[in-house]
């Protein structure tokens, strides 16, 4: 007789903990972050965790978020890290440790995930000022912007070049400390050395080789105990004066130079005016001064080459425009006050003689050949005018309706006036007898003349073209608004032009375009002066 078996009853198998986890990677203690200065990463780790990494971010009280991002394969995340620093110290503290103390939080839509605490015992000393120049002298020197996490140091080449770094610590710590982690000698980029590294005021000096240099250095910063660094990159560049331009951008005026290699260099950057409506610049003083018309503040302003404001002591009303003879040092300012009354303002030294004009003087052009020879148009007035010395010569009346740009080419003893009504660009000689009409523009705004060689800048055509003897040499096409042009000082095939609408400065070379500064933070350029070397 067979009994039935009755099998022994078995617990069901325990299925797998398959929820997300996570933990955090950082050097803490107890959940907290002893904080001594620098760039700190903070990981979370993952386990069991899929999903879009769209869904999660990072919240910081002041922590200034350096770089962020994520690890794994597919949909699987094993981790999320951010990078952070501290430049100033919260104003809450921990009760017990009394140190200033703040979060680093990870959310998933919205949601904390978990936070990591704090505690803030050193901030490093804050870069408060950067200045650089020729000297350490406060005539020489200007302040200038931080770019990100580079200091720039720009200069020509065979001359001596000073950057001044000033530091202020937050929380009154240790002093800041500096030091450069590659050799300070360059080889064909010169020598660099320290003047000073007294706490918080560090000096550099550097003295440039004789030809174009481009590199960068790490400069490593720490408090005077060494707790907490900070890298920096250090940009050093020659450039050449002759051929820099100055492009006028309305509040702001920016400087590019040509570096090794022909890549454009922007060397100086200068805000603050009301409304800059012209541009001249004597190459002759100070390695270069540059003039600005500022219609707005009812003033010209005076800059060295390297940015460094002079004074200008002549008082003007509405400053319209703005020319200068290289080898006298003189210069021309179209003025007109709030009644509508027009001048042109000869100034020469501390000097200023008035010539009243039939209209606003919105160009002008100077003989740089002919001593006190100068011309100016009136663009709503429809007159040209000729000036010798310091009297008004000619006016002509009839031949342009709206001429909105002059230029005088000295090897031919050419005026080109540029006439925005017909669409001409006319070229008369002293006896404003024309020699040659080219026609067919839309809009010449801009124009420039040289050996021979013609350039125009045509903003409804959104061409630039380069014309020779009357015949149309190169064409270049395809920019939304080309607001101005000016030839470069060694060769007349050669051009800078601007394009405003597209916030770029253009740099042709024979039938190519060779550079442009796309994503430099150009904004409507419209006005473009170069340097043209010594004379």
């Amino acid at each position: 007789m067979l009994a039935s078996c009755t099998p022994w009853p078995m617990e069901p198998a325990a299925s797998p903990d398959l929820s997300p986890t996570m933990a955090f990677d950082a050097p803490v203690s107890g959940g907290k972050l002893s904080y001594l200065g620098g760039d700190v990463t903070i990981r979370a780790r993952f386990s069991n965790m899929t999903g879009d990494t769209l869904d999660f971010s990072w919240r910081t009280g002041r922590a200034v978020i350096l770089g962020r991002g994520f690890e794994g394969s597919g949909d699987t995340i094993t981790s999320a890290w951010v990078k952070v620093r501290w430049d100033t110290a919260a104003g809450a503290r921990d009760s017990l440790t009394k140190l200033a103390h703040d979060t680093v939080a990870l959310l998933r839509n919205t949601t904390s995930m978990g936070l990591v605490s704090v505690g803030l015992e050193n901030i490093l000393p804050r870069l408060d000022s950067l200045l650089v120049g020729s000297s350490i002298d406060t005539s020489s020197q200007r302040a200038m912007a931080l770019r990100g996490d580079t200091l720039c140091l720009f200069a020509h080449p065979g001359s001596i070049a000073y950057l001044r770094l000033r530091f202020r610590d937050p929380d009154a710590n240790y002093a800041a400390r500096l030091r450069i982690a590659l050799p300070m000698k360059l080889a064909q980029g010169g020598t660099l050395r320290w003047r000073s590294d007294d706490p918080g005021d560090s000096i550099l000096v550097w003295q440039t080789g004789d030809s174009l240099f481009d590199t960068c250095l790490t400069v490593i910063q720490s408090d005077g105990m060494g707790v907490g660094t900070r890298s920096w990159t250090l940009r050093l560049a020659t450039y050449l004066e002759e051929g820099s331009v100055w492009v006028g951008q309305r509040t702001q005026l920016v400087k590019f130079g040509r570096t090794q290699g022909g890549k454009l260099l922007e060397v100086a950057r200068l805000k603050g005016f009301g409304e800059i409506v012209g541009l001249a610049l004597d190459p002759l003083r100070e390695g270069g001064l540059l003039l600005g018309a500022d219609r707005k503040a009812a003033a010209v302003v005076k800059y060295t080459s390297e940015g460094v404001l002079r004074t200008v002591k002549t008082k003007f009303k509405g400053p319209q425009s703005i020319g200068c003879d290289f080898d006298k040092g003189w210069c021309l300012v179209g003025d007109a006050d709030s009644t509508g009354k027009t001048s042109v303002v000869r100034v020469d030294g501390d000097t200023a003689t008035t010539v009243g004009f039939p209209g606003a003087v919105g160009a002008i052009a100077i003989d740089q050949g002919s001593y006190g020879r100068a011309w100016v148009a009136g663009k709503d007035s429809g007159f040209v005018s000729r000036l010798s010395g310091k009297k008004l010569d000619t006016t002509y009346r009839g031949r342009f309706s709206r001429p909105a740009a002059l230029a005088f080419d000295e090897s031919l003893s050419w005026l080109w006036v540029a006439d925005l009504d017909s669409g001409t660009v006319t070229a008369l000689d002293s006896q404003m007898t024309a020699k040659q009409v080219l026609r067919g523009f839309k809009m010449p705004v801009s124009i420039a003349a040289k050996g021979g060689y013609l350039w125009v800048a045509d903003s409804k055509d959104q061409s630039v073209s380069r014309w020779k003897a009357g015949v149309l040499e190169k064409r270049f096409t395809g920019y939304r608004s080309p607001s101005a042009v000016a030839m470069d000082p060694r060769d007349s095939r050669n051009a800078w032009a601007l394009d405003e609408e597209g916030g770029r400065l253009l740099r042709f070379e024979g039938d190519s375009l060779v550079a442009q500064t796309s994503g430099s933070g150009l904004e409507r350029p419209n006005l473009l002066v170069v340097h043209p070397g010594r004379l």
